[in-house]
């Protein structure tokens, strides 16, 4: 729709301008990997034309990840050095920990394609959390950048009343009302509670972060959508998780979570 369209723009243009510092560092290129949120997958990216768009802006689609009952399938040689991205799957029902232990196993995998190039992160949703967890609870794959993209940092209403909801008896009639994915989401929904003392956002946001750049892009108001309906703008922005604070960049773009 031009809706969508206009929010692959203002994603393409804030990503060009901060891939424009990638790679000045070093004569490598850098790699991306892109990670979709709840009740999607990696092929998104595909379907909505974000990856077409980055590779005319010098950004190579270098394949997608899944698992298989051997592990990790996916490309098995870096080929050419260039600006790469990768979409994988994540089990996004699952809890956030159990899909942060998945992108770890994918990011073993890309460190064993190649070990010195910086590694950068995009989340989007759910996906944004994922990625900051598997940073923290592995800082050795030296991601040195994360971008999310209107992600719960401290949680979201609309888990809460999820979790009510998939705890209740509407929870065991979900097969027959076509929301089979509601008892099976009941683990993830809590784990994206709203933060207070004791749940697990509030634990993450208070875990050492590894020193990355944070950037979190933010839905804002107006007149045509009223802005994310799903996450708060406050709980987007990385710089209200205490252990990033004001080492978080923020960027404001227009549109709905969608």
């Amino acid at each position: 729709t031009q809706r969508q369209g206009v929010n692959l723009k203002h994603f393409l243009r804030i990503f060009i301008v901060l891939s424009g510092l990638f790679t000045a560092h070093s004569a490598l290129a850098d790699i991306v990997l892109l990670i979709h949120g709840y009740q999607s997958s990696g092929h998104t990216w595909r379907e909505h034309g974000i990856i077409n768009m980055l590779h005319a802006n010098g950004w190579y689609d270098h394949g997608h990840f899944t698992f298989g009952p051997q592990g990790v399938i996916g490309p098995t040689d870096r080929g050419e050095q260039t600006n790469a991205v990768y979409t994988l799957d994540l089990p996004d029902e699952a809890p956030i920990m159990y899909q942060a232990n998945a992108l770890n196993k994918y990011l073993q995998h890309v460190r064993n394609l190649s070990k010195d190039e910086r590694l950068i992160l995009i989340g989007y949703s759910a996906g944004g959390v994922v990625a900051r967890a598997t940073m923290v609870k592995h800082p050795e794959h030296r991601v040195a950048k994360l971008i999310t993209i209107t992600s719960p940092h401290r949680g979201t209403e609309a888990a809460y009343f999820a979790h009510i909801l998939a705890r209740s008896p509407m929870g065991d009639m979900a097969d027959w009302i076509g929301l089979d994915s509601l008892p099976r989401s009941q683990q993830l929904f809590a784990d994206l509670r709203p933060e207070e003392r004791g749940n697990f956002i509030y634990w993450l946001n208070r875990q050492p972060h590894p020193w990355a750049s944070y950037i979190s892009i933010v839905r804002t108001e107006n007149r045509f959508t009223g802005g994310d309906m799903l996450i708060p703008r406050h709980s987007q922005d990385l710089r209200y998780v205490p252990a990033i604070g004001q080492r978080a960049k923020v960027i404001p773009t227009p549109g709905d979570h969608e």
